[in-house]
């Protein structure tokens, strides 16, 4: 039997609502509205069936989760493709992420993805308020703007990389997969590779198709890149992306922009002190100031510490920022500043710390999210769990990722995302400033381009728990864009929201509102690109830039040269053709080999995509050595696989290991055996500060409550030392983590305990 309408279960106090509440009729709490995309044999449910007893069909492959207040049922297993979901779990605002799996009537798994961009034109009869406003691409190409335009294809050359590197490239290359949503290029699903790696001369092929459609400003030119894409002149999408960000240099000029902002920190009703911090000052509304940079830091440790360690980090960014002439730099060297920022200030705090002699929980340290707005940009950078939300009038999309327990388990793909909210301390941080050595610290940089009017909220974990930010922008941030109510107004009555909704923690909030609009002087201005593109390098592709011509040349007169001089003007000519001709072959191929090679700059950066190395396949036998520069994972040995009770230390940055043993532990992965062959000087000398940073390789077991504000989870949860370990000692430690930290070395990088292939024992595999 079918129903006509669904009714949710109340998170709170499962009470049956209709689907088209908002908040429940009994106690008021907000009804999450769960739409979710079904992958799998799903084609014999109807409307109005039930998937599991839980799940209600709504529309062809999208059901409604009615009992959203609980938790959903665990995986036991989790297959290749679920696993290549979580392991891009990073790039959440591009890509869906999977809820649930639910087995039907004869066994067959169906994967349920969660904000996926369901279109509301695909799905007339479903409630409005529960979908998005996704568009098919088809739709909405040809109504964009050309800095939009070229903004989805931007994203679409970042997002090439890492989804090669899961074996789901493919997934680009099928229209039917491609939506929008406003500015965001977003993936209806993942679809795995059959065959082999697609090739960029296969993306080529697909965007030439839509070069009829393109603005009239990059039509030439995009025609043109899609030819030298299907020659295979474009051998990365390194260089593809290089390329894109050219253009959308050039259309800054086109744009005027406006940026406005607002910051707010506010003790809370339970808290006997302040321990956030912000700039601007509490209290600052500024329009198009000179620097438009907001940081949200929100400390944790000791008598006061919290507030001196988040003190020190605002400061510590803004004097670094302030010294820089930040319109002069590219992104990539931007987005390196505000890297080494971020550590300077990590660096003032831990260096407070061993002042002060501060151990363990007592040492103070922060979260960190700054924004720094630059005309049709905007860069993102965190620390911890404090967030950044992006919202338009599309949609609001968190577009930092907490660097807690929980995050981290569904990175390295070993449980779903909401499976990994219940475990234990799964709230605990696992990175903060000021809690350890700067090598060993991962702050995560992003850059967004802005084609509409929009607002980042940034916050500390004061307002964001309890998901009241999704609760709440669509009555208290969207009206920003639509002139409703002011900045100022804005954050204090989402403090004041806080306070009454969470109350438990300090919070402060930042707003940047974003305005931008198409100067009506050049919006018919083309591109002004050349119709070639030199192959300059593996990793640079140039193209030449042709200006229109800002005068109207005269008319040439068609008045004949004087006799005697144009004899003159043939007889250089022709003494010149003989010249060539006669000159040597040697010198002419000596020219050629000499030619100077066009100068242009590095690719541009992308972000929030990074790149993702290739991991090493690890033998018994072979030798590797940590990195300086790794993937924000300190290297930790445990004295048994899978065990939380023995850690061996910390293994120093440019240690050489060998692999002794391999084994596979039932639901925890495989594990690694290594012994520390050598170890670079300085990392026995007795100044160097203990390493403090949580270590990626043990999960936090000592609380099943959500952490305290700012806490970091201990290292070594019972006691072990922290201690940076020594040549000749060994122990365990998962191959992922291990492989994401270290490289492989060659035969001739042989160290010191390196043995032969025929030295291993027999016993061992190769």
């Amino acid at each position: 039997m079918q129903n006509a309408t669904a009714t949710l279960h109340c998170p709170n106090c499962q009470t049956l609502n209709p689907e088209s509440h908002r908040f429940c009729q009994q106690c008021r709490t907000l009804l999450p509205k769960r739409y979710l995309w079904a992958v799998g044999p799903v084609d014999a449910y109807k409307i109005g069936d039930f998937l599991a007893g839980r799940y209600w069909v709504k529309g062809e492959r999208v059901l409604l989760d009615t009992q959203p207040g609980l938790p959903v049922d665990n995986a036991t297993y989790l297959s290749e493709t679920v696993e290549t979901y979580l392991k891009l779990f990073p790039y959440r605002l591009h890509i869906p992420q999977v809820y649930t799996l639910v087995a039907d009537a004869g066994h067959n798994e169906i994967l349920l993805l969660e904000q996926a961009p369901i279109s509301r034109e695909d799905y007339p009869r479903t409630v409005e308020a529960g979908l998005g406003a996704a568009v098919a691409w088809e739709r909405a190409w040809p109504e964009a703007t050309t800095l939009r335009q070229l903004n989805w294809l931007w994203q679409m050359a970042q997002l090439w990389q890492p989804l090669s590197s899961q074996g789901v490239a493919s997934s680009l290359l099928q229209p039917e997969l491609l939506r929008v949503e406003g500015s965001i290029f977003r993936l209806l699903e993942l679809r795995l590779d059959q065959r082999q790696e697609p090739a960029l001369a296969q993306l080529g092929q697909l965007w030439l198709q839509w070069v009829p459609a393109a603005q009239a400003a990059i039509t030439a030119p995009l025609e043109q890149l899609c030819q030298q894409m299907i020659q295979g002149q474009y051998r990365t999408a390194e260089q593809l992306v290089a390329q894109l960000d050219q253009w959308l240099q050039r259309t800054r000029q086109w744009h005027t922009y406006h940026i406005g902002i607002a910051s707010r920190t506010d003790q809370g009703p339970t808290r006997k002190r302040n321990e956030d911090a912000c700039y601007p000052p509490d209290g600052t509304v500024a329009s198009d100031p000179p620097q438009a940079l907001m940081i949200v830091c929100d400390g944790v440790g000791g008598h006061a510490g919290g507030a001196l360690a988040a003190s020190l980090a605002t400061e510590e960014i803004r004097c670094h920022l302030k010294s820089l002439e930040i319109e002069a730099l590219d992104p990539r060297t931007l987005m390196s500043e505000l890297e080494t920022a971020a550590c300077h200030a990590n660096d003032e705090i831990s260096h407070r710390n061993d002042t002060e002699q501060r151990q363990d929980r007592q040492r103070m340290g922060t979260t960190l999210v700054m924004a720094l707005a630059l005309a049709h940009e905007i860069y993102i950078a965190h620390v911890g769990d404090s967030r950044a939300y992006w919202i338009t009038r599309t949609g609001c999309y968190q577009v930092t990722l907490d660097d807690d327990v929980a995050s981290r388990e569904v990175r390295l793909g070993y449980t779903l995302y909401r499976e990994a909210l219940t475990q234990p301390a799964s709230g605990a941080l696992v990175q903060a400033l000021g809690m350890g050595n700067s090598t060993l610290l991962r702050p995560t940089v992003q850059r967004f381009v802005l084609d509409e009017d929009c607002v980042f909220l940034l916050c500390s974990d004061g307002l964001s728990d309890y998901d009241r930010v999704e609760e709440c922008w669509e009555t208290e941030i969207l009206p920003i864009l639509e002139g409703g109510v002011d900045l100022a107004t804005a954050s204090q009555r989402l403090i004041e929201l806080a306070n009454r909704k969470n109350g438990h923690d300090n919070v402060t909030v930042g707003l940047v509102h974003c305005q931008i609009a198409q100067s009506p002087t050049v919006s018919s201005k083309p591109l002004g690109l050349a119709d070639t593109v030199h192959q300059a390098s593996d990793s640079t592709v140039l193209v030449a830039a042709a200006e229109p011509a800002k005068t109207q040349l005269p008319k040439p007169s068609h008045r004949s040269l004087p006799k005697p001089l144009l004899i003159l003007c043939l007889f250089s000519a022709l003494s010149g053709l003989l010249a060539y001709w006669f000159v040597s072959p040697s010198w002419r191929q000596y020219q050629a080999d000499n030619r100077p090679t066009p100068i242009s700059n590095p690719p541009l950066p992308v972000s929030p995509i990074p790149n993702t190395p290739p991991v090493p396949m690890l033998v018994v036998g072979s030798r590797l050595r940590i990195n300086a520069a790794g993937t924000g994972t300190s290297a930790t040995l445990l004295g048994q696989p899978a065990s939380n009770s023995a850690v061996q230390g910390v293994i120093p940055t440019g240690s050489v290991l060998q692999v002794l043993k391999k084994q596979t532990v039932p639901n925890r992965g495989n594990w690694l055996q290594v012994k520390v062959c050598s170890t670079p000087p300085t990392s026995s000398q007795p100044s160097s500060p203990p390493v403090t940073t949580a270590s990626p390789t043990i999960a936090p077991t000592s609380s099943a409550e959500r952490r305290p504000s700012g806490s970091v989870s201990p290292q070594n949860p019972k006691g072990a030392p922290n201690r940076l370990l020594t040549t000749g000692t060994s122990g365990w430690i998962r191959e992922p983590d291990i492989t994401l930290a270290a490289t492989v070395l060659r035969p001739d990088q042989l160290s010191s305990c390196a043995t032969s292939p025929t030295s291993r024992p027999s016993n061992q595999p190769g």
